[in-house]
């Protein structure tokens, strides 16, 4: 039996070996295509698992495609590369999907884009390495309309005039992760007088952010 402890001790270890190579694989895939291919939730569903192999393909191969999604209209595969991919689903939506580094592991950020006029407007989503979503606030502090403003006494009366605060988001990979814009898209949703009176207090119209290996962050200087 004293004999018999080494083997299985040897053993054990082999067996936990696939285990821990499963682990990283799962993180190794986190990447522009598997996020394409794989993503659950509403913002993919409108095209068909079979059809995003098919466009990976054919973006492989250079050649242009647009196959009908679930509604009969076209989609495109519009950008694919280690860390990002962006596809239009239908004539007024759009996703971008981004693995950016997280220690030793990755995360996704999720774009998915509604525009169907001069007000687009975004919803922002994280992912851990095996697509579970994780708590937004966890990664990103999304804008008020102040963030937009400059700082003026009729601040509660003028952000009373914006029925919606419509903000759109636009993912940029960088070699050490992304920057994520952020853009104020608040003028189709108001009428042309309301939006006069807030215009001029208004002191820009994007804020970019950084992602600082834990979370997308304001510059140091704002």
């Amino acid at each position: 039996m004293i004999r018999l402890r080494p083997l299985l001790i040897a053993l054990c270890a082999l067996l936990t070996l696939p285990a821990l190579a499963a682990g990283s694989d799962t993180i190794a895939t986190l990447t522009g295509k598997y996020l394409f291919l794989n993503l659950p939730g509403d913002a993919l569903q409108l095209i068909p698992e079979s059809t995003r192999q098919d466009m990976v393909d054919y973006y492989d191969a250079g050649k242009t495609y647009t196959p009908l999604n679930s509604l009969r209209g076209e989609c495109q595969l519009l950008s694919l590369t280690d860390t990002y991919a962006k596809v239009q689903v239908t004539g007024v939506s759009d996703v971008q999907m981004c693995a950016l580094p997280q220690g030793r592991s990755r995360v996704a950020a999720v774009v998915y884009t509604v525009d169907a006029g001069d007000s687009p407007d975004s919803q922002l989503m994280f992912y851990n390495d095996r697509l579970q979503p994780l708590p937004l606030k966890k990664f990103f502090k999304e804008p008020d309309l102040q963030s937009f403003m400059a700082d003026h006494k009729n601040d509660k009366a003028l952000q009373q005039l914006v029925p919606f605060l419509l903000l759109s988001y636009q993912l940029n990979p960088t070699p050490g992760g992304a920057t994520l814009t952020a853009t104020l898209n608040i003028k189709g949703s108001m009428t042309e007088e309301d939006y006069a009176r807030i215009e001029p207090y208004l002191t820009t119209q994007s804020i970019t952010y950084t992602w600082d290996g834990k979370k997308f962050a304001l510059p140091s200087n704002r």
